[in-house]
């Protein structure tokens, strides 16, 4: 049976289902605040246009090292997918 992993709390997270549905959570509350959770339900999306963009924040905050809790590996990848659709 795999025992649950334990660490800081994850700010951001891509999640998908079986059937390929993709939610991106940010900004989940920490300990004891009322800070809301923001999750948004990503359509099918093409960011074929928008990969030199993405690339480029990922590069910009070493996505591909970083290993932070909490901000780094599939949580930075995560914030520039926002920053990216953002722009």
């Amino acid at each position: 049976m795999a025992r649950p992993l334990t660490g800081d709390p994850t700010r951001a997270a891509i999640l998908e289902d079986d059937a390929r549905h993709r939610i991106l959570v940010l900004s989940a509350p920490q300990d004891d605040t009322d800070e809301p959770i923001r999750a948004y339900l990503l359509d099918d999306l093409n960011l074929e246009d928008r990969l030199p963009q993405l690339i480029a924040c990922s590069n910009r905050r070493q996505c591909a090292t970083d290993r932070t809790p909490g901000v780094g590996g599939l949580s930075c990848l995560a914030f520039c997918v926002v920053e990216t659709l953002q722009q």
